[in-house]
């Protein structure tokens, strides 16, 4: 996969389009539609919104793209995921994991995270070759009701806007390990909305403020400090320090060159 240049930590500009949800994995980005519940797929070379035929029937209210794998849940909670590539982007296949989740994470090596009524849920034996999984388990409770997988390890927000790691999940290790506890990072007294992991962690807090956090390392996962960039987004999804978001208005940005 060629990757376009980003600077990760450039604001972002807008792109043509409306979406209320957008998500970047190796398998391309992807967006839930406004007026409807459907799918559109973009190129990583691409300039325009392709939809995904036959997606609104999953009337999916979230989701998230990995390597190989889209997964989202929708408002009765159930989830749906399929296989994808780049180079195949339409979704012909859907399949449900079991369980019911309102919010959901896959990393590019195929291990998900979800959360409902403030607990995290761990979808076991998830993998590039067994996206599935073989069922949800319970990790923690702690109020959570926004999770995130990747290279930075697993990331949350809870619903008094605090804004946590899990210990022992840098670099989304091949055991897929559940971690061992909730460290909590300071959030310079803003309100967290919404984190992305990656090889960067992206923010946004409650006033759409995006910030990136500086320091992440094996050594010190957490980082050290926020930083503040430009632009205003309700939600963020990254990969390799590319970003794509949304605003409160359903405008799509991106720092993708």
């Amino acid at each position: 996969m060629a990757y376009r240049v980003c600077a990760w930590n450039n604001p972002p500009h807008k792109v043509p389009g409306a979406l209320k949800h957008v998500s970047i994995g190796e398998a391309g980005v992807y967006g839930l539609g406004v007026a409807t519940t459907g799918l559109y797929y973009r190129g990583w070379c691409g300039s325009t919104w392709t939809h995904v035929p036959g997606t609104e029937v999953l009337r999916l209210t979230q989701f998230d793209v990995g390597k190989n794998v889209i997964m989202g849940t929708n408002g009765g909670g159930a989830i749906w995921y399929s296989t994808v590539s780049a180079s195949q982007p339409d979704v012909t296949s859907w399949s449900k994991t079991g369980g019911g989740l309102h919010h959901v994470s896959v990393s590019q090596k195929g291990h998900a995270w979800g959360c409902i009524a403030g607990a995290v849920y761990h979808l076991r034996g998830a993998s590039l070759d067994n996206p599935g999984g073989y069922g949800w388990q319970v990790v923690s409770g702690g109020g959570y009701v926004q999770v995130s997988i990747g290279t930075g390890g697993l990331w949350g927000v809870t619903s008094t806007k605090k804004i946590s790691y899990r210990v022992g999940t840098y670099g989304d290790p091949d055991s897929d390990t559940h971690g061992s506890d909730w460290e909590n990072v300071e959030s310079l007294g803003t309100s967290p909305q919404y984190v992305s992991s990656g090889d960067v962690i992206y923010m946004t807090d409650t006033n759409g403020v995006i910030y990136y956090r500086v320091g992440t390392s094996a050594e010190t996962p957490t980082g050290t400090a926020w930083q503040k960039i430009g632009g205003n987004l309700k939600q963020v999804e990254a990969l390799s320090g590319t970003f794509w978001g949304v605003d409160a208005e359903n405008n799509v940005y991106t720092n993708e060159a």
